[in-house]
C-alpha cells in the first residue's frame, strides 16, 4: 500500500510540475530564478497538490477508506 501511495503522490506531483513547466518561460527572471527554477517549480506542484487533495477531501463525500488513502497521500506528498 506505501508502495502504491508513493507511486500516486509522485505522479501527482509530475503532472503539476509539467504543467508549471508549460509556463515557466512566463515567469521572469533573473540567474537565480534560473537556476533555482527547478526547484521552485517543484514546490509549485507540491503545493497544488495538497490543494487538489484538500478540495476533494473538502467537496467530494467518500467512504472511510478512500479519505484514509488521500490522507496518506498528502503525508508522502510533505516528505
Amino acid at each position: 500500500m506505501q508502495s502504491i501511495i508513493k507511486e500516486q503522490a509522485q505522479e501527482l506531483i509530475r503532472v503539476n510540475l509539467n504543467q508549471f513547466l508549460k509556463v515557466s518561460s512566463f515567469i521572469p527572471g533573473d540567474e537565480i530564478m534560473e537556476k533555482h527554477k527547478l526547484d521552485y517549480l517543484t514546490a509549485l506542484a507540491k503545493t497544488a497538490s495538497l490543494h487538489n487533495i484538500n478540495f476533494i477531501l473538502d467537496n467530494i463525500q467518500m467512504d472511510p477508506e478512500q479519505s484514509i488513502f488521500l490522507k496518506e497521500l498528502k503525508i508522502e506528498i510533505l516528505k
